[in-house]
């Protein structure tokens, strides 16, 4: 009820991004506008500076309550692959396959 008039009055903020942090262990959550992909492989230093210039973040909420559109679990898997060259390609389509699941 609380969020239903916090809408309908519209009083709603938009939450700032989150901030850099270090290298995420396996298992966390990374967010970045309204997707979501699991770590499911470790991540070298080198690769998660370029995710967080992407803007992508680490989900520190424990019970996170806003609604993603979730990638698969071999999502990173194909990120990691990728070499430098085609990274952004790799990341451009794992974006279209978030954009077409939301719809």
């Amino acid at each position: 009820m609380h969020d239903l008039l916090r809408k309908f009055f519209g009083i709603r903020q938009k939450r700032r991004n989150l901030p850099a942090g270090s290298v995420p262990a396996v298992g966390a959550c990374l967010v970045r506008d309204g997707i979501t992909m699991k770590v499911t492989v470790p991540l070298d230093e080198e690769l998660w500076d370029w995710m967080q210039l992407s803007d992508w973040r680490v989900v520190n909420v424990p019970h996170e309550r806003r609604h993603h559109v979730k990638l698969p679990d071999s999502a990173l898997k194909h990120l990691v692959a990728a070499d430098h060259e085609n990274r952004a390609k790799v990341h451009a389509h794992l974006l279209h396959i978030s954009k077409s699941k939301s719809k």
